[in-house]
């Protein structure tokens, strides 16, 4: 997987080498309890498919994306731009990199590219085997 840091024409807004495409599921998503907090001035650039299937599971509440690649589903996400201080506050949130790790990966996007993007991963546990494997939260 060739990883590419020039996002220039993706984010246009933003100086080089300030910015970064992410990949949100679960709570960073529209419309649910941590967009508008660390998302809302941030550049939303379509939903797409992780490439690979992974597992999102339910954990005490939480939606849990594992490090599993082909095992689960490909995992509908929204794919924004965002600078390195946003980065920064959704390491934060997310405890990166010792409750959660960032990883990029690649996304197919719903106008048919393929973006590399970072995603939160859970840094310590596997996947539960039998709990239902969900494609998007």
């Amino acid at each position: 997987l060739a990883i590419e840091d020039d996002n220039d024409d993706l984010c246009p807004y933003y100086d080089v080498g300030d910015e970064h495409i992410i990949a949100v599921y679960g709570t960073l998503k529209q419309g649910n309890g941590n967009h508008d907090y660390f998302l809302a001035e941030a550049m939303y650039l379509g939903e797409g498919l992780t490439t690979n299937k992974y597992p999102l599971q339910i954990h005490s509440g939480l939606p849990y994306l594992f490090n599993e690649p082909n095992n689960g589903n490909q995992v509908k996400v929204e794919v924004y731009c965002v600078d390195d201080d946003m980065l920064d506050q959704l390491d934060s949130l997310e405890g990166h990199p010792t409750h959660y790790e960032r990883k990029q990966i690649a996304i197919d996007m719903e106008d048919g590219t393929t973006e590399i993007a970072w995603t939160y991963f859970d840094s310590h546990n596997k996947s539960t085997p039998t709990q239902i494997m969900l494609q998007h939260y």
